[in-house]
């Protein structure tokens, strides 16, 4: 996010402004590069002075960002040539989720060069030497004249439209979409078949509902990657660590970042619920306690992530390999303590589905406490910003939050949490749905770039709409995950990376209902919350599960007619029909365990 100028300034200040139109923060001191912000300003400072962009795009947790501080940007030919060649631009990818979006691909960091027109004209990714450098800002300058082609392998435009106007996955592009995730998996070491090894949560969750529909070698595939992952974890303080290199999961890169712990969160309830392995409960409580012991806030807010480095650019392999008097004795790795709506959503939804899957209720008072502090602080209008102060609407923060709404509602049944999600959902709908199909990454786009649709957010919107239809009955988000999958079918899209199993998810969402079961009975009776609870235990993201007492009124989607009982009950409901009431909690877990599977319809 740009950030916010004094109110005022130094005449010393004030004049390096005017002449070279640096920001006024920290940023501008650093290096002696005269770094700007990213918005308008950068843009018409490049036309004015004719002279391509710089955006460096870093993370503060990052190794090789800090790499670049200490020797590329440290050396004064580097800082002569973008102080009087370019408008160098430096923005904190967590605080720009929109960028972030856009260029994950390149980062981290990523160094992309932009011609005042906008046209993206290289992109790196990654720690640039300073010789190399100064040879990437000579291509720069031969390629960025007017009319100037891009070189097509070093950057990339929209996709282009596949003439699809509908939302429904092609047989043929699904067949070739489960082929790339079938080739994708490591039989040997588990994971994507990639150098870095990661938690890809979509195609574990795909394994994990095709093992549920039966699929032996699915659940074989799941297990494995559940298993190595595993190894991700840090033994002492918790917490999961990014990635590994080099192909093999136990050569980590040790920052701690929020994407990956929600990551963490979210795959292993599902695979405690469906595996009931104590191994699984134990990897989530660890990235439960560090959430708790380290990135918490007093207000209950969670920080951003955790630096990789004890001292930034030199590698902390003898750090993490102490013990927990040993590490603090030397320090701790510098916190990012920022709060942001798109962090605190995804610790919120993590928190919730783990609490679902155990019951284990510190971590419903963690994901309360977040959600409280979410709502009185970045609360604006009907949406979020990205934290306080700021103004740009992006997509990432206020899908985390619609989500974590609707994750809370399952998990606690609270009408609030589902109005909540409804009220964020529309203006998700309101301020972020494309023409032709998406969801751009921000309300407004900055300077003359066209908006960035971002896959991995538009399968999530996919989703997301498609269920929160199903708990609503409001047919305007049914629509809304048509919007996402218009974008998502694309082959251009759907084919651009190693596996998209999420795709596959969503669209297989979109054509049969979610697994509906329903507790009927007064919210303060003990037999209730106990039916309620073993609803939560099932196995699966897609399901809807609701608690209705009826002194609170009809349900928001009240689509099925429950017998009036003087006792609680739980029933298993398929195509407005349900199954007889159930009154014992081992009576109804017997019933949801032996019903058709998730996938069939009536």
């Amino acid at each position: 996010m740009p950030m916010m100028m004094r109110s005022t300034l130094s005449l010393v200040a004030a004049a390096a402004w005017l002449a070279g139109g640096a920001t006024a923060g920290a940023a501008a001191d650093r290096d002696g590069i005269q770094w700007r912000d990213w918005n308008e300003a950068a843009f018409t400072q490049a036309r004015e002075a004719n002279r391509p962009i710089y955006l460096y795009l870093e993370a503060v947790w990052c190794h090789w960002c800090h790499v670049m501080d200490q020797q590329t940007f440290a050396r004064e030919a580097v800082v002569e040539r973008l102080n009087n060649e370019f408008i160098p631009v430096r923005a904190d990818h967590d605080a720009v989720p929109s960028l972030a979006d856009r260029y994950r691909a390149w980062g981290w960091p990523a160094q992309i060069w932009i011609a005042p027109d906008g046209r993206e004209l290289v992109k790196r990714a990654g720690y640039i030497p300073a010789d190399e450098f100064n040879a990437v800002l000579d291509r720069v300058l031969s390629a960025g004249g007017p009319g100037q082609p891009v070189a097509a392998a070093e950057a990339s435009g929209p996709p282009a439209a596949s003439g699809l106007d509908g939302s429904s996955l092609p047989v043929g592009l699904r067949a070739r979409l489960m082929d790339k995730h079938l080739r994708a998996h490591d039989d040997r070491n588990g994971g994507l078949d990639l150098a870095q090894r990661f938690l890809d949560p979509d195609s574990v969750e795909l394994d994990l509902q095709l093992a549920r529909e039966g699929d032996d070698q699915a659940a074989d595939r799941a297990r494995q990657t559940l298993d190595a992952a595993m190894a991700l974890i840090d033994p002492v303080w918790g917490g999961a660590y990014q990635y590994s290199t080099h192909g093999v999961w136990t050569r980590p890169h040790y920052e701690k970042i929020m994407r990956t712990q929600a990551a963490f969160l979210r795959i292993y309830s599902q695979a405690y619920a469906q595996f009931g392995e104590p191994r699984y409960r134990q990897t989530g409580r660890a990235v439960v306690r560090y959430l708790d012991e380290f990135l918490r806030s007093d207000e209950g807010a969670f920080f951003a992530s955790q630096d990789a480095d004890l001292n930034p650019g030199t590698k902390a392999h003898d750090f993490f390999a102490l013990d927990d008097a040993g590490r603090r004795a030397r320090g701790m790795p510098r916190i990012d303590r920022q709060r942001y709506a798109q962090h605190n959503g995804m610790a919120i939804e993590g928190l919730a589905l783990w609490y679902a899957a155990t019951g284990e209720s510190r971590a419903l008072t963690l994901a309360r406490d977040a959600a409280s502090w979410v709502q009185a602080n970045l609360r604006q209008g009907e949406g979020y910003v990205h934290q306080a102060g700021d103004r740009t609407l992006h997509l990432a923060d206020n899908l985390a939050m619609a989500r974590a709404w609707l994750a809370l509602y399952a998990a606690t049944a609270e009408r609030e949490m589902l109005a909540r999600a409804v009220s964020t959902g529309a203006f998700i709908l309101q301020h972020f749905r494309q023409p032709s199909g998406g969801y751009s990454g921000a309300a407004d786009t900055v300077g003359p770039m066209a908006p960035s649709i971002d896959t991995d957010d538009n399968i999530s919107a996919a989703r997301f709409f498609n269920l929160l239809a199903r708990y609503s009955g409001q047919s305007r988000f049914e629509r809304g995950a048509a919007v996402a999958m218009r974008h998502l079918v694309r082959p251009a899209v759907a084919l651009d990376r190693i596996d998209e199993s999420g795709i596959i998810l969503a669209a297989d969402e979109l054509h049969r209902p979610p697994v509906h079961a329903t507790v009927v009975g007064d919210s303060k009776a003990p037999v209730a919350q106990a039916l309620f609870d073993v609803l939560l235990r099932q196995p699966g993201w897609y399901r809807r599960l609701e608690w209705w007492d009826r002194s609170e009124g009809p349900l928001m989607h009240d689509d099925v007619a429950y017998p009036n009982l003087p006792q609680p009950a739980g029933y298993y409901c398929e195509a407005r029909r349900c199954s007889a009431p159930q009154f014992e909690p081992a009576a109804l877990k017997r019933l949801l365990e032996t019903r058709t599977s998730p996938d069939t319809e009536s």
